[in-house]
Formats: C-alpha cells, sequence, structure tokens
C-alpha cells in the first residue's frame, strides 16, 4: 500500500513516498527462494510509483515498513538496496526463523554495515511485546545487527502479533517521517 502520495498533475503539493506492507507475499515453493520480492519492488513497484505518481522520489523522502512477513520483505529490501531508503522500520518481524545465520550472512551485515548506518536515519524493529509470535525471532536476529555494529533502534509494546499493536505502531512511525 502506498500513503501520502498524490496523483500526477492532480495536486499542486508534492508528496513523499511512503511503502508500507502487510502480510507478505509467499512465492509458490516451485520457485527458487530469494531475493524476489526485493527485485519486484526495485525494478516494478518504486519506478511505477516514480512515473505515475507526483512524489518526491529520493533516498531522503522514501521509507519502507512491513509487519509480520512484510517485515521480512522489508529487510530483504532495504538491507540489499540501503542506499534507495531513509526510513526502515520492521514489525514484529525479522530474517525468517528459518537458519538465521544464512539470512545474516547473505545480506553481508559485516561488510554493509558502514553503508546501511549511513543510509538509514531511522531503523525501527517493533515488537507487541512478548506474546508477539515473532518476539524470540526478532530479539535472536538482533544478535547479527550487534555483531555487525549496526545501529538500530527496538521498540516493544502489549499487543502481541496484531493490528491493535501494528496501528499504535503506525501512529508512532508516521510522526517521525520526513
Amino acid at each position: 500500500m502506498t500513503a501520502k502520495v498524490s496523483k500526477k498533475n492532480s495536486f499542486s503539493t508534492l508528496s513523499y513516498q511512503v511503502l508500507w506492507l502487510g502480510s507478505g507475499i509467499r512465492p509458490p515453493r516451485t520457485i527458487p527462494l530469494g531475493p524476489l520480492f526485493a527485485e519486484d519492488m526495485i525494478t516494478g513497484i518504486i519506478p511505477y510509483i516514480k512515473s505515475n505518481y507526483r512524489v518526491v522520489a529520493d533516498q531522503d523522502h522514501r521509507a519502507m515498513a512491513g509487519l509480520s512477513m512484510g517485515g521480512m520483505e522489508t529487510l530483504e529490501t532495504t538491507l540489499r538496496h540501503p542506499d534507495m531508503f531513509r526510513y526502515v522500520w520492521v514489525l514484529s518481524s525479522s530474517f525468517s526463523p528459518v537458519d538465521q545465520q544464512k539470512h545474516a550472512e547473505s545480506f553481508k551485515l559485516k561488510e554493509n554495515a558502514g553503508t546501511i548506518n549511513r543510509c538509514f536515519k531511522q531503523f525501527v524493529f517493533t515488537q507487541g511485546g512478548p506474546e508477539d509470535i515473532a518476539y524470540q525471532n526478532c530479539k535472536a536476529a538482533l544478535k547479527y545487527f550487534d555483531e555487525a555494529g549496526i545501529k538500530y533502534e527496538f521498540k516493544e509494546a502489549p499487543g502481541g502479533h496484531t493490528w491493535y499493536t501494528w496501528r499504535a505502531n503506525l501512529y508512532d512511525l508516521a510522526q517521525k517521517l520526513f
């Protein structure tokens, strides 16, 4: 979903580009796992938004946030293309719980730490408290970011893996963008 975007030539003001992802897309088992979503976002969705909507289309005015599986896709996209995003929010998510070390290595966190720290003005992980099904997974994944020296903010609030929590996250996020 794209928010705060005005149709090209419909309004006289410019809007910012905000990409908000829901529960995500799971490719069929016949498609090999990999950065499919990230490449579609970079080569398809963002160019489409830039060509069809009046947006400030630079890194300083681009944010990406996702919840649950959308948070995994947010990480996949922003960690592979940190130079394209300034604001990154991962809600009730982190790496896939299967083989986190493999994910950390695939993103080359240690090698890219300087670039990530320089590019991301906000890099925020949120969790709906210990009752969130992604809580322990996120806490484990954050150790890889710590080891790499990547700066991030961690927030937790009660509510679990629910829209109640994510609505509060969105309220908080929206006030801090741009």
